[in-house]
């Protein structure tokens, strides 16, 4: 079993030098040299062309990105200045129409922040 295991390692029989054809390596070496070149040339450029499309696409992209954000600021913007409207349109009508209200829940509002504090600090 052992002589096995050996046999299936051992490296194959090398070709004896005098019958490698080195003159066909010789022949076909500017050629393979050209064709190398060329395929370098044709990688080259097709990685250059895709390059080029994906910055583009990243200009693209960007533009698209900051319209839709500044879209959305001004958006949020006039949702937040309506919103901030609205709260002090019912603010005054309340202090203008029911001052005793307000000036109880502005009292109870005082009263609950400083006892959080006050509990808080222990």
């Amino acid at each position: 079993m052992a002589e096995a295991i050996l046999r299936n390692r051992m490296a194959p029989e090398p070709i004896p030098i005098n019958e490698t054809p080195t003159h066909v390596a010789e022949v076909h070496t500017p050629e393979a040299k050209g064709t190398a070149t060329e395929t370098i040339r044709r990688v080259r450029s097709a990685s250059e062309d895709l390059l080029q499309e994906l910055r583009s696409r990243w200009e693209e992209l960007k533009e698209r990105t900051e319209k839709q954000a500044a879209h959305t600021s001004r958006t949020l913007g006039r949702e937040l200045q309506q919103d901030a409207d609205y709260v002090r349109i019912r603010a005054r009508y309340y202090h203008e129409n029911r001052p005793l209200q307000t000036l109880g829940v502005a009292a109870a509002a005082g009263f609950m922040l400083g006892l959080t504090l006050g509990l808080w600090r222990r």
